[in-house]
């Protein structure tokens, strides 16, 4: 990670911007099966892919682009299960939870870079239709096949706007629906 994020935002070295903004989206559910009987080989991977590579990414950024601290924002695409254990999702929960406190802890380190560890809802991608076709439990495959999904596109104009905003508790972790506009009765 570090030498490819080097290449690619060391073309900005000693330039200004106005604002910086890094969206850490990338993830995985690996392998949804009780927790205790993963093997080492999907752990180390799930955790390398979910845990270690936005940790990497935004520690080569920070060092590659210092004077851009203070206009920088890190975006960690967060989930309800960073706060709530589930079924099967142990190394998910598990690693969605250590990136909530990665960031929660940057901005402490570092006061002047913003991050917002952000839950889009669940989305009807394919991370969705991995769940209901694989999870172990038939009772959670039934579950995600009858909540009622978020568009993407809703959820991410939903971010774009605390984005732009920029009035959010920088740290924090806020929920798609608890930024929705009230219902009206």
């Amino acid at each position: 990670a570090w030498e490819g994020v080097k290449k690619v935002f060391g073309q900005f070295e000693g330039r200004d911007f106005e604002r910086v903004v890094v969206v850490h989206n990338a993830g995985s559910t690996g392998d949804l099966i009780p927790a205790g009987e993963h093997g080492p080989s999907p752990v180390d991977a799930d955790i390398k892919a979910n845990l270690n590579a936005p940790i990497n990414i935004t520690n080569a950024i920070m060092k590659t682009l210092p004077h851009l601290h203070s206009k920088m924002t890190f975006i960690n695409v967060s989930s309800l299960f960073a706060l709530q254990p589930a079924s099967g999702f142990s190394l998910y929960c598990t690693c969605k939870a250590a990136r909530d406190m990665y960031f929660s802890c940057l901005t402490i380190d570092h006061p002047t870079i913003r991050t917002l560890n952000y839950a889009p809802g669940p989305m009807e991608t394919d991370m969705a239709q991995h769940i209901k076709d694989t999870h172990h439990s038939a009772d959670v495959k039934k579950q995600f096949s009858n909540i009622k999904m978020v568009n993407p596109n809703d959820s991410a104009k939903v971010l774009v706007t605390q984005i732009i905003d920029n009035q959010f508790k920088s740290g924090s972790h806020v929920d798609y629906f608890e930024l929705l506009p009230p219902k009206e009765n």
